[in-house]
């Protein structure tokens, strides 16, 4: 009766290492996959914003191009502004199909790269 008790005693005691060890094998896997997408966000931001910068500089210069040609000084501020402004109705007539479903798919496929390595 007592080598049955050691047994189920043993078992208990197995089974909560394996319980732990899974909890623990799941934070990790779970702060990898968060580092991981942080990472890669934090190294799109500052690419990001030095190619805005790039972009800021460079328009500023197309503008005062544009106004020294048309001889108005206000003249190629207000040509970029009106093509800008343009783009932007377009981009936002179709945000959800250019924008936000590539970038929520980019996040689920970044989430499950482990899983879709493993099936390839």
């Amino acid at each position: 009766m007592e080598e049955d008790k050691s047994k189920v005693d043993e078992l208990i005691e197995h089974v909560e290492e394996y319980v732990n060890i899974q909890t623990e094998l799941t934070t990790l896997k779970t702060t990898e996959k968060v580092a991981d997408m942080l990472s890669s966000s934090i190294v799109i931001l500052i690419l990001l914003i030095i190619f805005l910068i790039f972009f800021l500089f460079a328009n500023l210069a197309i503008a005062f191009v544009l106004s020294n040609m048309i001889g108005k000084p206000y003249s190629g501020f207000l040509i970029i502004a009106g093509f800008y402004l343009l783009v932007g109705l377009f981009i936002w007539a179709g945000k959800d199909k250019w924008l936000k479903v590539p970038i929520m798919n980019k996040i689920i496929k970044q989430a499950f790269k482990e899983r879709n390595e493993e099936e390839d």
